[in-house]
């Protein structure tokens, strides 16, 4: 969708509410533009988008049922779902105006581990804050976090179910998320849990470390590569990686999704993590023994010396 177009169908569904200011970004059957909500002078982040050719006939009214969900999430981590609606193959939602790039724009070029960690641990609370209210986004990808000005992350798009041009289709309908980043089980259309976001946010965080993903995603045979193998050792695009933080993305991206984290106990692997990164103890080995105090060994001389004197009497009143 192009941006002039995007303006034209914002001008005729929702005008009367929102002043269309700019274009903030287009591609695929959407658009997100700049708005003013004329009631409350607030500026605010208009998504745009019309239902894909050959989309669910239901997914106007999912789409509907989805942003109902997504707006009563409220999570410092999340871009804040305001109003959404539609007619016809038009549907649209407002949500929170973030003046920052997304992750995207740094694809390439690898984050420092400490900060990969930091936005994966913000990023995983949000998955479990709207995992424990049953919503799953199911497109946890960079071009869906945002940062703000002070480099925290927000998740954008949840729960939205969308097939834009970065789906490809399956036997059974169109999957909903990007390919290069969707789960095993996403991929062959099995139910899915809130494991699969987690997943989804694994391959993000081995993108931001290695500063590539995981797998290639050029084609179908690709894909179907995917259900079979299992992901890289992150240490072999980063052989410097920290070898706790390795095998924290590694599980992450479990391709069986029981031996996979959720998102609370991925939240939590980081959180230690980045404790044992600011207290320089390792994860994986118990803390070193602590130093005898001089008090300690004070003592212990004392008491050794005590005892050789002792031995030295009995000997002497022996003889």
């Amino acid at each position: 969708m192009h941006a002039e177009e995007a303006a034209a169908l914002a001008t005729i569904h929702v005008g009367s509410r929102y002043e269309i200011l700019e274009p903030i970004g287009a591609g695929g059957y959407a658009a997100v533009l700049k708005v003013k909500n004329r009631a409350t002078g607030r500026l605010e982040a208009l998504k745009i988008t019309t239902v894909a050719p050959g989309a669910d006939p239901d997914a106007v009214q999912r789409f509907r049922e989805e942003t109902r969900i997504a707006a009563g999430l409220d999570h410092p981590s999340i871009v804040k779902v305001w109003a959404s609606g539609g007619e016809g193959e038009v549907l649209w939602y407002a949500m929170e105006l973030i003046e920052g790039p997304s992750l995207a724009r740094s694809r390439g070029r690898p984050f420092a581990a400490e900060a990969a960690a930091r936005l994966g641990e913000a990023l995983a609370d949000a998955l479990a804050y709207s995992h424990a209210r049953g919503v799953l986004h199911r497109d946890v990808k960079p071009e869906n976090v945002l940062l703000e000005s002070d480099g925290r992350p927000k998740l954008m798009d949840f729960g939205i179910a969308k097939s834009e041009d970065s789906s490809v289709r399956t036997k059974t309908g169109f999957l909903v998320g990007s390919p290069a980043y969707v789960s095993p089980e996403q991929l062959s259309g099995t139910p899915l849990d809130g494991r699969t976001d987690v997943y989804s946010l694994g391959t993000t965080l081995f993108e931001l470390l290695a500063g590539r993903l995981p797998f290639r995603s050029r084609g179908i045979e690709d894909l179907v590569r995917r259900l079979d193998d299992d992901a890289p050792p992150l240490s072999k695009f980063l052989p410097e990686v920290d070898p706790d933080l390795e095998r924290i993305v590694g599980k992450a991206l479990a391709r069986d999704r029981r031996a996979r984290y959720d998102a609370a106990s991925l939240r939590d692997a980081l959180r230690a993590y980045l404790a044992r990164e600011a207290g320089g103890l390792a994860l994986s080995a118990p803390p070193a023994p602590s130093a005898p105090s001089e008090k300690r060994l004070a003592r212990a001389a004392l008491i050794a010396a005590l005892t050789l004197a002792a031995a030295v009497v009995a000997i002497l009143v022996a003889s």
